[in-house]
Parts: structure tokens; C-alpha cells; sequence
């Protein structure tokens, strides 16, 4: 399951690319893709954005710890 960050956008999002986000969002989730994405429009088509968070909040997993 993917979990996503919305990000507020102003209300002139253009239908087709709101549909287009919503293509991407359900290609992504066919596939079995899992972790978490942050969505946003981009003049560059991009719909999807990886969210890989820091060492610092993932504790000790890298450490060994835990």
C-alpha cells in the first residue's frame, strides 16, 4: 500500500493533469509498489516523488540498534 503526502494545490489545477496524477497514483499502486510518495503537479510531468527518509528518523535500523 502506498502511502502519500498531499500537498495542497491552488485551484486552478488543470483537469487532464489531475487525472494524470490520479493515472500515476493507481499505476504505481497495480504494480505493487509500497513506501510513501509525495504528489505534486510539475511542469515536468512528475506526479510521483519518492520520500526516503533520513537515518536520523529511521532510529537505529542502520546502527544495529533495535
Amino acid at each position: 500500500m502506498i502511502s502519500m503526502v498531499h500537498v495542497i494545490q491552488s485551484s486552478g489545477v488543470h483537469p487532464a493533469v489531475q487525472q494524470d496524477r490520479d493515472f500515476a497514483v493507481a499505476q504505481a499502486q497495480r504494480e505493487g509498489c509500497t513506501g510513501n510518495f509525495k504528489i505534486f503537479d510539475s511542469p515536468f510531468w512528475n506526479f510521483l516523488l519518492p520520500v526516503i527518509p533520513a537515518r536520523a528518523k529511521l532510529g537505529g535500523y542502520f546502527l544495529g540498534i533495535g
